[in-house]
């Protein structure tokens, strides 16, 4: 069986981390897979995923060479889409496209264009592999409803977010189905019991660890908050910050509410580090504090290593934890 991935970038995040996971777990004796990356340019700030990629899994890497030239394409296809509400790609993605044929396309991620799959892959079967809540997520991709009559079906990573999801857009009802993200469980404890990436602080108080990339919907800022109220009330404890800060706006507000509130000393953020399970095995408690998540693959990660969850009540963190047994 042949099968083809399209996503735009695969820097590590849960989404990148659980293809990659899907990828690891596809025995090369049944399935011939391709993954095509359409934008994976250089950012800083960033750790990419794609050295993971199993080698029996056959990568179009299309901006792999691009260098500077990736940024002003990038402004290009941006203007475009502003302009005429579409998205364009490179050539070369349009070529890969041409030239293969495959038993089923799958179009991995809402918060980008399905429409190179739509329009352009040739396949038996077509999907849309969704990782957030869409009636609650501000980048769910219009392009999914655009040409939702191309796909034939659309797979969710939790039950109560396809359920949501169906409620809001009619159009996938009987067409949706669950598959959970998965972690590869061997690797997560192996790479626990490594040394930490970066030095924990030496005071001996309670560390509390949020491993996630810098964006609105992780909501650091509603986090430094909660932080403020709580050492008002006398607690005093680390939060350590794992994840990228590429959202340079994003992080310099952040950084700003730290130091008016005076938690520089408590509040800590490393940036991206590709092994962060040390520092969730080393911590009295992970946080998820998302304001929407289909499925944590935080959570997962955190019980594996036998560390407490503490979660925002999200789709995904209602299906992963009974509350208080086992978060």
């Amino acid at each position: 069986m042949k099968v083809l991935f399209v996503i735009n970038q695969l820097f590590k995040g849960g989404a990148e981390t659980a293809l990659v996971n899907l990828l690891s777990a596809m025995p090369p004796e049944k399935y011939q897979v391709d993954l095509l990356l359409y934008d994976q340019i250089d950012i800083p700030n960033t750790v990419t995923l794609v050295s993971k990629i199993p080698s029996y899994v056959n990568v179009y890497n299309i901006a792999e060479n691009e260098k500077k030239l990736a940024y002003i394409k990038k402004g290009i296809f941006k203007a475009y889409r502003s302009l005429t509400g579409r998205t364009a790609f490179r050539r070369k993605a349009y070529r890969v496209l041409k030239e293969n044929e495959y038993d089923t396309a799958i179009s991995f991620g809402e918060w980008f264009s399905c429409s190179l799959v739509a329009k352009y892959a040739r396949a038996r079967r077509k999907y849309v592999w969704i990782h957030a809540d869409a009636d609650k997520a501000d980048f769910f991709h219009p392009d999914i409803c655009r040409y939702n009559r191309i796909f034939d079906g659309f797979i969710f990573v939790s039950g109560i977010s396809k359920l949501s999801a169906e409620s809001h857009y009619p159009f996938l009802k009987n067409r949706s189905y669950v598959i959970n993200n998965i972690i590869n469980r061997d690797e997560v404890i192996e790479k626990s019991n490594q040394p930490l990436p970066f030095p924990l602080p030496a005071e001996n108080l309670p560390r509390l660890v949020t491993v996630a990339n810098i964006r609105p919907e992780k909501n650091h800022l509603r986090q430094v908050r909660v932080m403020k109220k709580l050492f008002d009330r006398g607690l005093r404890f680390y939060w350590i910050n794992v994840g990228s800060r590429a959202n340079r706006a994003l992080s310099d507000e952040i950084e700003l509410l730290i130091r008016r509130f005076g938690l520089q000393d408590y509040c800590i953020f490393t940036g991206a580090v590709e092994n962060p399970y040390p520092a969730i095995k080393n911590s009295d408690a992970v946080c998820v504090l998302s304001d929407h998540e289909s499925w944590s693959m935080v959570i997962t990660e955190a019980k594996t290593v036998g560390t407490p969850v503490i979660a925002t009540k999200t789709s995904g963190a209602l299906e992963q934890i009974v509350h208080k047994e086992t978060g």
